[in-house]
């Protein structure tokens, strides 16, 4: 294939295709009570996000890809024939374009490392269908000893994101790993439950972006960032993999006194941070001995997914524009 270049590929239908395609369609007669007939047979592919380690330097690949995040209803939203049938195929086509990512990362030889989000793959329409279409992608991620990581998001998803995760780790171990947000009060019970078990685990710990009400999450950031270092110890003391997502350096330092007081959690921790935020954070992360894993956004669909991000988190937009007049780091 190459570099630019818009694929497409066949999706089945509905009732003779694969599994996954099968369970769209149990989901949608579960839901709307309809008789889905067929997929079309091709679908533009959904745009995805990547993660890439540092070390590699990779031009976004510039596929045409659709806004995911226009095609599923939300926690609130209505559900329309229309908008589920829609949802289903989008989800569908994610699953292809996460297929392909993984593929193509291991032919460029970079990080096999991608994230996914539960919406993304049907969570708000049937869970099992979302759980059927993660595992498809975790499944490859294991051949291709690869790894996914299946994102949080708004509160009203968290219960079930984790027992779609919870089904995951059990059934692919160490290539998939979660997301928790330490805005959320629930989230320091979320991480003893997750180390209760005897598997592996791979937590990405998060402020938090969601705009959620007081009942269940601190409004002050002070105590955002103080629950975000408690739920730290903890993964460190229970033998987890942390992946600290921050451009806050009062946090990164405060995960560096973390393993200062547990060493044996170093190799088991990195620093996450967004393409073009806080570069020079990120080299002084480095200079100080911590792994950088770098968020890297790519396909059409990009932009609004980091405007997205800039109207939930200002502050990103300041360190995104100051990034721009600054030193840009190469990723080698």
């Amino acid at each position: 294939r190459r570099a630019g270049e818009t694929r497409y590929r066949p999706v089945p239908g509905f009732v003779a295709g694969c599994g996954a395609s099968r369970a769209a369609a149990r989901s949608l007669q579960r839901i709307a009570g309809g008789t889905p007939r067929s997929a079309p047979s091709a679908v533009r592919k959904s745009g995805k996000l990547a993660e890439l380690c540092p070390g590699t330097v990779v031009g976004p690949p510039t596929r045409a890809t659709p806004d995911p995040e226009s095609a599923w209803p939300g926690p609130n939203e209505p559900r329309t024939p229309f908008k589920m049938m829609l949802t289903l195929f989008t989800a569908m086509a994610a699953v292809e374009e996460n297929l392909h990512l993984l593929e193509d990362l291991v032919a460029q030889d970079l990080e096999r490392n991608i994230s996914v989000k539960p919406t993304q793959l049907g969570l708000n329409l049937d869970e099992e269908f979302c759980y059927t279409s993660t595992a498809r992608v975790v499944a490859k991620a294991r051949e291709l000893d690869a790894f996914v990581r299946f994102e949080m998001e708004e509160s009203e998803t968290v219960d079930g994101t984790l027992r779609v995760f919870a089904r995951l780790r059990s059934a692919y171990g160490k290539h998939v790993g979660i997301v928790l947000q330490s805005m959320l009060f629930r989230t320091e019970e979320d991480v003893r439950q997750l180390l209760t078990l005897d598997q592996p685990l791979n937590v990405r710990v998060v402020k938090g972006i969601y705009v959620e009400p007081p009942e269940v999450a601190y409004q002050d950031g002070a105590e955002v960032s103080a629950s975000y270092l408690r739920m730290v110890r903890m993964l460190a003391e229970g033998g987890a993999f942390i992946a600290a997502a921050t451009h806050d350096e009062h946090l990164v330092a405060g995960v560096q006194e973390i393993l200062e007081e547990f060493p044996e959690a170093a190799p088991r921790t990195e620093i996450q941070m967004l393409l073009g935020v806080r570069e020079e954070l990120r080299q002084e992360v480095r200079r100080m001995g911590l792994p950088v894993r770098v968020y890297v956004p790519y396909g059409d669909a990009w932009h609004k997914y980091v405007v997205r991000r800039l109207k939930k988190n200002p502050k990103l937009a300041r360190y995104a524009f100051l990034g721009m007049f600054g030193k840009s780091e190469m990723l080698a």
